[in-house]
């Protein structure tokens, strides 16, 4: 990379790099002192695969449903989560669903208390700012 890491850290966005089929784990080897913090995301495969392959734009399938919340989707947390803390050790990360429009509003904080539960099971050390 062009950029010195002492000066310029990197977002892993899982979702939007699986969206492409990326490999969240592999970037966080290939490059830990690189990533300085996660959007947690994850991706529909059927409907992801459909989307590529029908060269639906981002927004449409975003509407379509393609960001789902875990553990609906694609890639796993937990391997993701692990090899995160052995890189970067207390690495900050936010969890993300793009989701719009959305029709209810009580709709996100539910999936927040599903995902909340779901990040406790894969191990992760949960600490809210």
């Amino acid at each position: 990379m062009g950029t010195d890491p002492r000066y310029v850290n990197l977002c892993l966005d899982t979702g939007h790099l699986a969206y492409y089929w990326g490999d969240n784990e592999r970037a966080l080897r290939e490059f830990p002192e690189r990533i300085g913090y996660l959007h947690l995301k994850q991706v529909e495969p059927d409907l992801l695969a459909d989307v590529l392959k029908n060269d639906v734009p981002f927004a449409e399938a975003v509407q379509l449903g393609v960001m789902v919340e875990p553990p609906l989707g694609v890639p796993d947390y937990a391997p993701i989560l692990k090899a995160a803390a052995a890189a970067n050790p207390g690495i900050f990360a936010i969890v993300e669903q793009d989701m719009y429009p959305v029709a209810d509003f009580a709709q996100p904080l539910e999936i927040a208390r599903r995902t909340h539960a779901y990040l406790a099971g894969c191990g992760a050390e949960l600490r809210f700012r």
